[in-house]
């Protein structure tokens, strides 16, 4: 499989790309997006099925996916679940941009824990398309263990009922607040003030309830840049309760 190279200083005319959407205008207005950046390599395909098997049988490989949620056949989640688990002749780290009509808190809970690379919510604009897929190129996205993304459910019907509904906020005593937890050096901040190197206080959940990240890990400047993005769709993820690096 061709190499992805992410680096600084992204250069577009080297860019490989598949734009996977069923709406067929949606799809030509991206692809023209992508020609007017220069784009090296643009494709498309009309659902999931499809676009791994262009990827299997393409010459040059690729090194981003631009994909829809809602298709029929195989949705952009389940796509990106088989990419991430390593579907045969993909690169499991490939580029992954999901774009999404609206705020559905399934839809970029699941994406974000399999790790998704950024979100663009539609209509799509040129403008937001470049800035996320100059960024997304630029940096890295540390893929997990294949094992880790295997029983992720993607399938938002199945998980309805065995979803844990925030319970009321009256009822819950959070974690910080125990007298067995050391809250030295624990705050509540706005994500964009929160500092590489903080570690989470309290276990991170999206606004539908999925559990996003654990408490105790350690938040990169990767990991911070994926819930700035995220916070655009869920605001429940705006502010986190952190143990900040000491000076």
């Amino acid at each position: 499989m061709p190499q992805i190279v992410r680096q600084p200083g992204f250069d577009f005319t080297t860019l490989r790309v598949i734009v996977v959407e069923d709406n067929a205008t949606n799809r030509r207005i991206v692809c023209r997006m992508m020609r007017q950046l220069n784009v090296a390599v643009v494709e498309s395909a009309a659902d999931g099925d499809q676009a791994l098997t262009t990827i299997l049988t393409s010459p040059h490989g690729y090194d981003l996916i631009i994909s829809d949620f809602q298709m029929p056949g195989m949705n952009g989640l389940e796509l990106l679940k088989k990419v991430r688990v390593g579907a045969p002749g993909v690169n499991r780290d490939i580029g992954f941009i999901m774009l999404t009509g609206h705020a559905d808190n399934f839809i970029v809970g699941t994406a974000f824990n399999l790790n998704v690379d950024s979100f663009v919510v539609k209509p799509v604009t040129p403008k937001a398309l470049r800035a996320r897929i100059s960024h997304v190129m630029s940096t890295t996205n540390q893929i997990k263990r294949p094992i880790d993304y295997s029983e992720i459910s993607v399938n938002p019907n199945a998980d309805i009922a065995p979803r844990k509904a925030p319970r009321e906020p009256a009822l819950v005593t959070p974690p910080w607040e125990s007298e067995s937890v050391d809250t030295a050096g624990i705050v509540e901040r706005n994500l964009d003030t929160v500092k590489p190197g903080s570690k989470l206080a309290a276990d991170l959940h999206s606004g539908s309830g999925d559990m996003l990240l654990p408490s105790g890990q350690t938040l990169d400047e990767q990991t911070l840049d994926r819930l700035r993005n995220l916070a655009e769709l869920d605001a429940s993820v705006s502010r986190l309760m952190v143990r900040e690096a000491a000076r």
